[in-house]
């Protein structure tokens, strides 16, 4: 897909990666140890960021496959990330960057 060419064009090594990368159970009990997530003190700021969360709640609940459900996602969402602000949802009615991406801030 068009994704991984532009990450395999910015650089990104995936054969590397899945040489010498981090498990992904290993990152998951990692940042669940680091107190970044189940924690309601902090705070995530993204820009178009609902993919990269939806992976990461992915990773946290391991071997089990994503809810099928939306409402049961949102539920594991809010437990583990309970506040983010994605600045592309936040700005969306700016008038100055409407329809702009992260280069129009």
């Amino acid at each position: 897909p068009d994704s991984i060419q532009l990450l395999i064009q910015s650089g990104i090594d995936f054969d590397k990666l899945n040489k010498f990368g981090i498990k992904q159970s290993n990152f998951a009990e990692i940042i669940t140890m680091s107190g970044l997530v189940l924690n309601d003190e902090v705070r995530w700021i993204c820009f178009h960021g609902s993919y990269d969360f939806a992976y990461l709640v992915k990773i946290l609940l391991g071997p089990r496959n994503l809810p099928d459900k939306e409402e049961r996602f949102f539920f594991y969402l809010e437990k583990y990330f309970p506040f983010i602000y994605d600045l592309k949802v936040l700005l969306r009615n700016v008038h100055a960057i409407k329809g702009g991406g992260l280069q129009k801030l």
